[in-house]
């Protein structure tokens, strides 16, 4: 159960959310007027002249934004954190091994953005935790003070009011996002820390888990009083680390258990959380059909290209690892070893070593299943 004492579960009431976001709407209020104003000589003499000040006054919205979360993101490389991801607006970045992959998103919004990051565990978690999420708002006051100041000392020139208007603009930003305006938000995570929250304490068990495996630990390693506690905080995620623990022990037995835990959990969800839940959906299915094929019942690959490709995302090689069961299966060694190295090498752009040991292992599984029974 969750302890409502613990600092990990500090949410705003609700008394608090109206208060930030009041704060919040009246800050853009009261200063997009100056701003405008600032930032229209740049348009002097343009047709259509307030549509090019809205323009240009949006652009430099989302300039600061994308300058939020480059703070987040150097503040979290800085501090030794790996990051797991980028979203820009529409554009969605995942670092891995030696590449960046890009994805658009069309349905997300312009003026949104998050960069996701795990601390280490030979450094200090709260030190990390704090200049990672402190990182965007420090960013933007320190930009928006300097483009302030820039615009003040051009004085009446064009260029100046546009710098004033940018700095304004992140001032705003920076500020903003202190605010603990709900569960996920800076302030919010911001006031966690501040009251204490740290590892070792219920609910940050995914947190611990997660960074374990950034480590290298494989899921059958892990200690079994973060499993108990994650069952209890998050039953997905239990359900996840207790399949591929299962995988990495070879224990079919206890796949099929978590096939059964996964079709009762995945009955209880709604039909709106469906979608959200697709992807992790598709691995474990995935995964508990490769069992079933190791074991001789045929396999069938995911067909569905757009589920494939997340997949694909986020596990490299795992679809090439399918398809060297399936020619396994068929008897064909040739194929087999081709999809083998190819799946080797793709899973190797993976980020997360100990999904690299996990991935190897079931490799391992496809190259040694005695071929000319499975084909007679």
């Amino acid at each position: 159960m969750n302890s409502p004492q613990s600092p990990v579960f500090w949410t705003p009431g609700a008394w608090l959310r109206s208060l930030s976001h009041l704060i919040l709407w009246a800050g853009v209020v009261i200063v997009m007027g100056p701003v405008m104003r600032e930032v229209m000589p740049a348009v002097r003499g343009l047709e259509y002249r307030l549509l090019a000040g809205l323009s240009l006054f949006l652009g430099l919205a989302l300039l600061a934004l994308v300058l939020h979360e480059l703070g987040h993101y150097l503040a979290a490389r800085w501090q030794g954190c790996r990051v797991l991801s980028v979203h820009l607006g529409p554009v969605d970045l995942r670092p891995q091994r030696g590449r960046w992959q890009f994805r658009w998103v069309g349905s997300a919004s312009w003026l949104s953005g998050a960069v996701m990051a795990l601390p280490r565990m030979d450094k200090p978690f709260r030190t990390q935790m704090l200049w990672y999420v402190s990182g965007g708002s420090l960013a933007g006051l320190l930009v928006g003070a300097l483009a302030a100041w820039a615009g003040w000392a051009g004085g009446d020139a064009d260029w100046a009011g546009v710098l004033t208007g940018f700095g304004v603009i992140n001032v705003l930003i920076g500020a903003a996002n202190l605010l603990p305006l709900g569960p996920m938000t800076d302030g919010t995570q911001l006031v966690r820390l501040l009251k204490g929250m740290d590892l070792g304490q219920p609910g940050m068990e995914a947190i611990e888990l997660n960074m374990r495996a950034m480590e290298g630990q494989t899921a059958d390693e892990m200690p079994e009083h973060l499993m108990e506690g994650l069952e209890r905080e998050s039953p997905p995620m239990a359900l996840w680390f207790r399949t591929f623990a299962a995988l990495n022990r070879q224990d079919w037995d206890a796949v099929q258990a978590q096939s059964d835990c996964l079709d009762a959990w995945e009955a209880s969800l709604g039909r709106s959380s469906r979608p959200a839940w697709a992807v992790f959906i598709g691995v474990l299915r995935g995964e508990m059909r490769f069992v079933r094929g190791l074991q001789g019942a045929g396999f069938v690959p995911e067909k569905d290209d757009a589920l494939r490709r997340e997949i694909c995302r986020l596990r490299p090689g795992v679809e090439d690892r399918h398809l060297a069961l399936v020619h396994a299966l068929a008897g064909d060694t040739v194929k087999r070893d081709n999809a083998l190295e190819r799946a080797e090498r793709e899973s190797e752009f993976n980020p997360d070593p100990a999904s690299r040991k996990t991935e190897q292992r079931l490799r391992n599984l496809v190259r040694n299943l005695p071929i000319a029974e499975r084909a007679a």
